[in-house]
């Protein structure tokens, strides 16, 4: 029986995959054409506009039978609708406090000045629940100066920093957020789905894009260099990194121009960890699939 079932598998393995993968793959490619209006109105929805069903239609374009597809692609795909359908999480709702006075940008988060910052304490791997072991001690910190939104975020690292300088206009072999590195997406709340991506690393580069999803769903990038005014700053230690960053509010929507002006908007927070085990994205509070989902941010107002 041993024997019969090493000859059943050993195929498959040469092939690059488990029996499980090849059959969630076929599952996949059955239901593919309903899928759409499986997942409408969901939080899967976002899968069908990601990178990843963009590789999955290239695939599939292929029209070769399903074992001489990319099984493990396909099957994580699926995998991953499944995860969606049964997301239950809801998006948390929180008041942005007005800060007594402006930090003053150089990586380093004195208590004093983040003292009424709203704060947020550990980290969530992006697609999950729980918080992740052993981050207790990061901090995330956000709050309003004037005209301007301040965010801040201490992260601890007993491995060596990964820091990662490249952008979309170099060679791409290690981008900023491929590395160790902070995030902050911002949306205001517009008909249209406009977003900036601020990114920090370590060594305090910063590098902000302004993207923006269509009726469909699918990201559009159309600034890879958005300055505006934005600054920030970061500290490398014995213990990892620390990073501040200033967004003056009126740069990124009129509807900001005021100093009073209280528009609602969301955001998320992100940490961008390159580990031993390999690479993977964590934020202070639980996100389906990706930064890119903004269904899932965290909602805000002014205080």
């Amino acid at each position: 029986m041993k024997k019969l079932l090493t000859l059943f598998l050993f195929p498959l393995l040469l092939a690059g995959y488990t029996p499980e993968e090849l059959a969630a793959a076929r599952q996949l490619l059955a239901e593919w054409s309903a899928l759409p209006a499986k997942l409408a109105g969901t939080p899967a929805e976002f899968q069908l506009s990601s990178w990843e069903a963009t590789l999955v239609r290239r695939e599939l374009k292929k029209e070769l039978p399903v074992e001489e597809l990319d099984v493990p692609l396909l099957a994580r795909f699926r995998r991953d609708c499944e995860r969606g359908l049964a997301w239950r999480e809801k998006s948390l709702e929180v008041t942005i406090p007005r800060l007594s006075a402006p930090p003053r940008l150089d990586g380093a988060i004195e208590p004093g000045e983040w003292a009424s910052a709203r704060r947020f304490e550990g980290e969530y791997r992006i697609s999950e629940t729980a918080k992740l072991p052993g981050r207790d001690s990061t901090r995330w910190y956000i709050g309003r100066y004037g005209n301007t939104l301040y965010v801040a975020a201490s992260f601890d690292k007993e491995e060596p920093l990964a820091v990662y300088s490249d952008r979309y206009d170099g060679d791409r072999t290690r981008l900023i957020f491929q590395g160790d590195a902070f995030e902050c997406m911002i949306r205001p709340e517009l008909p249209y789905t406009l977003y900036l991506e601020s990114i920090v690393n370590p060594e305090g580069k910063l590098w902000n894009l302004l993207h923006v999803r269509n009726d469909s769903g699918s990201q559009y990038r159309f600034a890879d260099d958005f300055r505006a005014g934005l600054s920030a700053a970061a500290r490398r230690s014995e213990r990892g990194f620390t990073v501040e960053l200033a967004i003056p509010l009126a740069a990124l929507f009129g509807g900001w121009l005021s100093p009073d002006a209280d528009a609602p908007f969301s955001f998320i927070l992100i940490r961008t960890n390159r580990m031993k085990e390999g690479y993977f994205q964590s934020s202070p509070a639980p996100i389906l699939y990706d930064s890119h989902n903004l269904s899932g941010y965290i909602r805000a107002k002014f205080e």
